[in-house]
């Protein structure tokens, strides 16, 4: 009852000992159950698939399955993976939001211009409490043109209040004929001179021709002139041909132009430029974040800068982008050839046993479903398969090093001797052998053995005594061992030889050789009893 108390809550099945038939609905039952965990991670977490610390997992997991391969503790940290991301997208997004009501309460624009985008602001709070995930790109979009806008404006108050000073000024030099013109300017407000600025401008014109004042004409046609040169090459990049050719007529007829009104369609054609411009660097941003750690975080960078600037250019970036496809390509075909190199080495090794082959071969399932999904896997999934490929590789190498390291120590056993040793496992027993020096103490030594005369063991004892087995070929197979073990830099514990349906153990135990011949069926049990 003690003994059973301390395994409480541990339950350890030996699928070696099951029928082929039972492990494999075992198996099958454990891939359900994984598959369905992974289908409710999937479904609650879908916002968070991209994520640059969920997808690499995420996609290890997926292609382990795929390969009917369980995989154990690595869905319990896909879960973790998940819960952590959610954490940090819930605050980023928190975070976010908080600045950009804090943004749109700064804004110099009337309380009924930002009333949509308040509202849309709470509702994406709301969302964000109530556990689901806003999309706040749009309206980070309608806040930068409401930014667009509120700039815009002061831009034009400020220009409209410098030309109503220097026309002030102007008018201030001139006689008695302007002084009505002069008082009715001063008397113009802030919000009417969009509209009143260009009559008082074109009722002055009028006025200097009547007066007789040609030169002061020609002058003021002279400035607006060189005015217009100035705005016309980006006012024409902007597609506001018609406006410059409309204020060019005016010139020629040798009338005064509204060039404030060209002034406040450039502005208007720049922010709204901005804002397409913008646009494209968030749709751009979107496909570098699929490239993060593939060489996206330049681009990322190269992104947040390009948004800074008063007229982004997106071009640069998309040729960047494009650059960073091509190389994914070549990365694709790299590892197509990397993989079908890999599969011919393992090919030739595949009939050498190790702890190394053994490892190796509960990967190949992982490799095999990764070639055949490497025509559509992305950025992150490349990252994958390089990462796990370049593990197998040094796997590999590692293989071919003890096999390299097994043929060299085979070679130095005599041919003799092995074949009398695999005489004996043929015949099931041997003639009697001379008997080696009795043990000190028979006694303790059957002590000793007694836990490991499991069923199915048919010899055991320690290498020197008196065996049903030839000494000889077991010394030396030993002797050849132990040069395995000083050439890979290792200790070894027990070695288990196969052949047929009979398992002969080798095993360090106490200073000294133990040797067991037993059934094959059995040799899970004993191994484990063993090592106890």
């Amino acid at each position: 009852v003690e003994e059973a108390s301390e395994l409480e809550g541990e339950l350890w099945v030996d699928l070696e000992a099951l029928s082929q038939e039972a492990s494999q609905r075992i198996l099958a039952l454990e891939l359900e159950e994984e598959k369905r965990r992974l289908e409710e991670l999937l479904s609650r977490y879908a916002p968070l698939v991209e994520r640059a610390t969920v997808s690499p997992l995420l996609a290890e997991v997926q292609a382990l399955l795929d390969a009917g391969t369980p995989v154990g503790e690595k869905l319990k940290a896909l879960e973790e993976a998940f819960q952590e991301a959610e954490k940090n997208l819930r605050a980023e997004k928190r975070a976010r939001l908080i600045q950009l009501q804090e943004t749109l309460r700064l804004l110099s624009l009337p309380e009924e211009a930002k009333l949509p985008l308040q509202q849309a602001l709470q509702l994406a709070e709301e969302t964000l409490e109530e556990g689901g995930y806003p999309d706040l790109l749009p309206l980070e979009e309608e806040l930068r043109r409401l930014e667009g806008e509120a700039q815009r404006k002061a831009e034009e108050e400020k220009r409209l209040l410098q030309e109503k000073e220097a026309l002030v000024a102007e008018l201030e030099e001139k006689g008695e004929a302007f002084r009505p013109l002069l008082e009715e300017l001063r008397a113009l407000p802030l919000e009417a001179l969009p509209q009143r600025l260009p009559e008082v401008r074109a009722r002055y014109a009028e006025l200097l021709k009547a007066q007789g004042e040609e030169a002061a004409l020609r002058a003021k046609l002279a400035e607006a002139a060189k005015a217009l040169e100035a705005l016309k090459p980006e006012a024409l990049a902007l597609g506001l041909k018609e406006k410059v050719a409309e204020a060019e007529t005016l010139l020629a007829q040798g009338s005064l132009p509204n060039l404030g009104a060209l002034q406040t369609s450039l502005e208007e054609a720049r922010t709204k430029a901005r804002q397409e411009a913008l646009s494209e660097l968030s749709r751009l941003q979107a496909l570098a974040e699929r490239f993060r750690g593939f060489g996206g975080e330049g681009i990322l960078r190269a992104i947040a800068e390009e948004k800074g600037k008063p007229l982004p250019d997106p071009t640069p970036i998309a040729r960047a982008l494009e650059a960073l496809k091509r190389r994914m390509e070549a990365k694709r075909e790299e590892l197509t050839t990397r993989l079908t190199a890999f599969f011919q080495a393992y090919a030739r090794l595949e009939g050498f046993q190790s702890e190394t082959g053994r490892r190796l071969r509960s990967l190949l399932p992982v490799l095999r479903s990764a070639q055949e999904k490497l025509p559509r896997l992305g950025p992150q999934g490349l990252l994958q398969v390089e990462r796990t490929l370049g593990q197998v590789e040094a796997l590999l190498r590692e293989l071919e090093r003890e096999q390299e390291a097994a043929k060299a120590v085979l070679q130095e056993i005599k041919g003799e001797d092995l074949e009398a040793l695999l005489g004996v496992f043929d015949q099931g027993r041997t003639p009697a052998q001379a008997k080696a020096p009795e043990a000190p103490s028979p006694m303790d030594l059957e002590a000793d053995l007694a836990p490991l005369r499991l069923p199915g063991v048919e010899v055991l004892g320690y290498l020197g005594e008196a065996l049903p087995l030839p000494r000889e070929p077991l010394e030396a197979l030993v002797q050849a061992l132990d040069q395995l073990d000083k050439s890979l830099g290792q200790t070894r514990g027990p070695a288990a030889i196969l052949l047929g349906e009979k398992a002969l153990v080798l095993a360090p135990r106490k200073g000294r050789i133990l040797v067991a011949l037993l059934e094959k069926t059995s040799l899970s049990a004993f191994l484990i009893e063993l090592t106890s």
